[in-house]
């Protein structure tokens, strides 16, 4: 199918395929093109050739949407952006206990530090930016959360990260995200 391609129904109710445009489209083009329809929830897995192809990007897909409906807010998600946290996922418990170990009491700590600290881990200096907060704040807010945090964030950034992420799927259950 091309783009602009009519949507084809799928078996079960709520799920459509289409083509090529959803893999290639950025979430917020397809949050855009969709705005019309707040109910509307899209997942997309990865472009594959042949059956095997669209088996496992079907697969992909419907990773993507267990791990979505976690997000009532999300409208949009890509599996190529989540599929670290779907991996991770695999053991949920390892996971939270990952996530405890990692992230100690910054995992309960104000989302905003939270979301601080992943936009940096991202995008490095250029964090303000992204964030559309002045370089102090954000330096501010990393020395706060990396206070809460068991390890240095030096030499750590990639187990954090991706506790990060864990958590921004999972959210926090208070007392139960720290390992004793």
């Amino acid at each position: 199918m091309w783009p602009g391609a009519p949507v084809r129904p799928a078996a079960g109710p709520g799920r459509a395929i289409t083509g090529d445009y959803a893999t290639t489209a950025g979430a917020g083009a397809l949050t855009a093109a969709t705005a019309q329809y707040p109910a509307v929830r899209i997942t997309v897995g990865p472009a594959g050739t042949g059956a095997t192809g669209f088996r496992r990007s079907h697969f992909d897909a419907v990773a993507t949407q267990r791990l979505m409906s976690r997000r009532p807010d999300l409208r949009v998600a890509r599996f190529a952006d989540v599929q670290l946290v779907t991996l991770a996922l695999q053991d949920e418990q390892r996971a939270r206990e990952f996530v405890a170990r990692t992230l100690g009491t910054l995992a309960d700590a104000d989302p905003e530090l939270r979301d601080t600290l992943c936009v940096y881990i991202g995008e490095q200096f250029s964090a303000a930016r992204a964030l559309y907060t002045h370089r102090n704040t954000v330096l501010n807010r990393l020395q706060r959360a990396e206070r809460l945090l068991p390890l240095p964030l030096a030499g750590h950034g990639l187990e954090v990260g991706v506790a990060l992420e864990i958590v921004l799927w999972l959210g926090t259950q208070p007392g139960n995200t720290h390992a004793g």
